[in-house]
This record gives structure tokens, sequence and C-alpha cells, in this order.
């Protein structure tokens, strides 16, 4: 599914300080092709996690559109764009997001079961587990996975759903360099069977996994590397 998005802006205002707001991304117009890993890379505080938030649609935009497909995301109520969040985008937030009180498989099949309403297919569910190497750690409780566990286990529940998109916020952070090449590796393989790849990240090498490169400075997005036809910015 391509993801578009013109004119987006995100102003915050402050109560304190020399200006009543401060511009965390300034206006952008950009077009993410499907199919391809798209890495944005930058300083801390530059703006990538809150422009991924509006992309995502769980950040409403100062001003500006993003289209998912067809949809424009804010055009939808509160309602309405949650359930197309759960059937058509993923989200791999920074640092640990699995609910302590469930096992590792609970955790990973959670958003499957709240789309349908139903378990997903044990096949299903197996075959991810093995091909991400958690087989084994199916009934483990979070507080026992090492970090690069945990990162696997939050790409394992996003790939579940079969997102068109989906959003990486710097899945490798605090990881050593085989499970980093992991991770990119599986983001990678993702991408090319059709899936739409937005990766934030500071990991210089994750660049070798990008078809584009974005660098964001004081909100302000350019293009550093493009594969194939060149995005609009």
């Amino acid at each position: 599914m391509r993801l578009y998005c013109e004119n987006l802006e995100k102003h915050f205002y402050r109560k304190t300080g020399d200006g009543n707001f401060f511009t965390a991304v300034a206006p952008l117009t950009l077009s993410f092709q499907e199919g391809a890993v798209h890495m944005i890379t930058g300083r801390s505080g530059s703006g990538k996690t809150t422009l991924l938030n509006m992309l995502a649609g769980l950040l409403v935009p100062t001003r500006g559109t993003v289209c998912a497909g067809d949809t424009e995301l804010y055009a939808m109520d509160d309602g309405a764009l949650s359930r197309f969040r759960n059937r058509h985008l993923a989200v791999i937030p920074q640092g640990q997001s699995l609910l302590p009180q469930l096992s590792v498989v609970e955790n990973i099949c959670l958003p499957a079961f709240l789309c349908a309403g139903k378990a997903p297919d044990e096949r299903e569910v197996t075959s991810l587990l093995e091909r991400l190497d958690l087989a084994s750690l199916r009934h483990a409780a979070p507080q026992e996975l090492s970090g690069g566990e945990l990162r696997r286990s939050a790409i394992a529940r996003a790939l579940l759903m079969h997102p068109s998109i989906l959003f990486c916020d710097e899945p490798t952070s605090d990881l050593d360099d085989e499970n980093t090449k992991v991770i990119l590796s599986i983001l990678q393989a993702e991408a090319r069977e059709g899936t739409t790849v937005i990766l934030v990240t500071h990991e210089t090498d994750a660049a070798d996994y990008a078809d584009f490169v974005y660098r964001m400075h004081a909100g302000v997005v350019s293009c550093e590397k493009a594969a194939g036809p060149s995005p609009r910015s």
C-alpha cells in the first residue's frame, strides 16, 4: 500500500520561552513507495518519531494530510481510524511494548485476536515463531527475554497482522550487531514481499538494507538515497 503525505507539519505549543510554539516537522510532501524500505535518520530531537507517529495515524498533525492507499487517515473519526490501523498498519514502537501479564505467544496474538475476535491460525503462529527464532520461548514471560528477543517478539506481533504498511521506531536500539542484522534482514524481506516499511533509526548500517534514505534536521526532511523512482519531497 502506498503511503503519501501532503503539506504535513506539526507544531507544539509552549507556555514559556521566546516563542509560543516550535516546529517539530516542517511542511512536508512525500510519497513512500510500496514494497520498499524507507529509512529516516537524524539526531535525537530532529522530529523523526513525531513524523512516524503522524504517518501511522497516531498523532494528529497541525496541518496537512496523510493517505494510506486511497484512505485519508485524519478524515476518519477515532473509531474508524483505529479499525483501519488494526487492519492495515502496524507499529513497532521504541522500547519494551509487551504486556508483562501475558506470555510471548499471547502478546503476539493479542492484536490479531482483537481484530478478528478469534485466535489466529495456529500453523501461521508457529511458522512465525520459528522464523524469528522464538519457538522455544513461546510460553515465556516478557521479563524473561533478552533485548533481542523482546524486539523479535514485537516484530512477530506486527507481522502476524499482515500489515500493508509497517512502521518501525528504533527497532534495533541497544542491540548487538548480530541481532541488528537479523532484524534489518527481516524488515527488508517483508518489503520484498510487498510491505511498505518506514524505519526510523540511528543505525547507520541500516542504510545498506534501505531503498530510500531520508535525513531529518530540525524538522526538515531531505532525501539522501533513492532507488528506482525518486520520491516526492
